[in-house]
C-alpha cells in the first residue's frame, strides 16, 4: 500500500466514524464492537484532521478534499461548542480555578489553532475562508496576550478569558504555543 492509498483509506475511515452526528466535528474514538463513534468532541481532534485534511487536499490538488476541509474549518470557528460569543476560544469542562493544572485538555485548543494556521497557509489568498481564518487567529493571539498571559511575563493560564496565572502552568503554555 502506497502512502497516497493509506491517507486515502484512513480519510473514507475518518469521515465514516469519526464524523459525529452533525458532519462537522471529529469523535474522540470508536467503539471497536460496533464501530460507533465514542469518545468526546474536542478541539484536539477536529485539529489534527483538519491538518491532515488540509495537507492532503493541498498535496493531491484535490478541490473535493479542499472544500471539505474549508467546511470543516468554518464548522470549528463558528462551534459554540468551544467559542464564545465574541470568538475566544475556550474549553468545554476545563476547571474553573486556573492555578489547577491537571487538566491536559486545557491545552487542546493549540492543536485546533495549529491547524487552522496550517489551512489558511494552504488557502487561496484573499479567499473568504483564508481571511476569516486570519481574524479568527487574531481574535485569539489578543484574547490571550489580554486577558491569559500573567502581566510584564510569558507566562500563560490555559483560559483565554482570564484570569491570568499566578505560577507557570504547563497547559497554559501548551494551549498558546501556536498564537
Amino acid at each position: 500500500m502506497t502512502f497516497l492509498e493509506a491517507a486515502i483509506e484512513a480519510n473514507i475511515f475518518t469521515q465514516a466514524h469519526l464524523y459525529n452526528s452533525t458532519g462537522a466535528f471529529i469523535n474522540d474514538g470508536v467503539f471497536l464492537a460496533d464501530c460507533s463513534r465514542g469518545g468526546p468532541i474536542t478541539t484536539y481532534d477536529t485539529g489534527l484532521y483538519l491538518e491532515a485534511l488540509s495537507v492532503f487536499a493541498n498535496s493531491t490538488k484535490n478541490s473535493t478534499l479542499a472544500r471539505m476541509a474549508d467546511e470543516l474549518a468554518l464548522a470549528a470557528m463558528k462551534s459554540t461548542f468551544w467559542t464564545l460569543p465574541n470568538g475566544t476560544l475556550f474549553d468545554p469542562g476545563a476547571p474553573t480555578n486556573v492555578s489547577d493544572n491537571s487538566h491536559v485538555n486545557t491545552a487542546y485548543k493549540g492543536m485546533l489553532i495549529r491547524a487552522l494556521y496550517e489551512h489558511w497557509t494552504r488557502s487561496e489568498p484573499n479567499s473568504d475562508i483564508s481571511n476569516l481564518i486570519k481574524a479568527f487567529l487574531m481574535v485569539q493571539y489578543n484574547a490571550a496576550l489580554s486577558f491569559a498571559r500573567s502581566p510584564d511575563t510569558n507566562i500563560y493560564t490555559y483560559s483565554w478569558t482570564g484570569p491570568p496565572a499566578t505560577s507557570m502552568l504547563p497547559w497554559g503554555q501548551l494551549a498558546t504555543a501556536d498564537i
